[in-house]
């Protein structure tokens, strides 16, 4: 897959980091999407609301974080050295986060302290969040999977296995899907598109994708708002 042709356009930008003396290995990185019907269940402790309520970007995926990774572990380095999040420098880019990377619980300041300090030696703060906004402008998860008639139910259970092929067809690499695993059958939670250092796609390494923690059964369902699980019983699943 050729490296993005735009991505030239951001060279000043995100090549002007400043100098830090050490950072942990990454050889790649991930665009992680989160679903908010799945989400917002969870930790983060945010009740359901009816379709049509919530803000647009609550109504696709959204953004997660953009992590710097190491092809030979499954968890990605973490709270390196680097300049704190300043939120100041990133308030050209509020409109298309509110839109694109919902802040919520604060995710944009742990976005950036937690993973994307770690590639400060890459990226600006500003040259890293503009980037993954460009990034995830070019692979619209929710239309994906719509287009291969998979979408949010209340009742359908689908295969991972197809969602991630589905992924592949557009990108030609293999993604990573995350699940909640404290319910079952666990519902669809997030989608990491793997970019090797030239922002080309790549497919997920292999420690990533065996990784057990948040892993996907088969048979998965795609929430709908208000979030009611299915009863893995009774319900259909896809046959694509």
């Amino acid at each position: 897959m050729k490296v993005f042709i735009w991505f030239l356009f951001f060279l000043p930008i995100v090549y002007a980091a400043e100098n830090y003396d050490h950072f942990e290995n990454y050889d790649y990185f991930q665009l992680v999407q989160y679903w908010p019907p799945t989400f917002c269940g969870g930790t983060a402790q945010l009740e359901c609301a009816p379709e049509g309520t919530l803000p647009h970007p609550l109504m696709n995926f959204t953004i997660d974080g953009f992590w710097p990774s190491d092809s030979t572990t499954p968890e990605p380095p973490r709270n390196c050295s680097g300049p704190p999040f300043n939120e100041y420098k990133i308030e050209p880019l509020k409109d298309d986060l509110k839109t694109y990377w919902s802040n919520l619980t604060q995710v944009w300041n742990c976005s950036w302290n937690i993973h994307g300090k770690c590639s400060a030696d890459r990226f600006t703060e500003f040259g890293y969040f503009s980037l993954a906004l460009e990034l995830k402008k070019h692979i619209d998860i929710h239309r994906i999977l719509s287009d291969g008639h998979i979408n949010p139910s209340p009742t359908a259970l689908y295969r991972s296995s197809n969602i991630s092929d589905l992924i592949k067809n557009k990108t030609g690499r293999i993604p990573r899907l995350w699940c909640k695993d404290d319910e079952h059958p666990s519902p669809l939670l997030e989608i990491s598109i793997c970019y090797d250092l030239a922002l080309a796609y790549m497919d997920c390494p292999q420690p990533l994708l065996d990784n057990p923690r948040n892993g996907c059964d088969e048979i998965v369902p795609y929430p709908k708002y208000p979030c009611k699980i299915p009863d893995n019983g009774t319900d259909k699943k896809d046959e694509l």
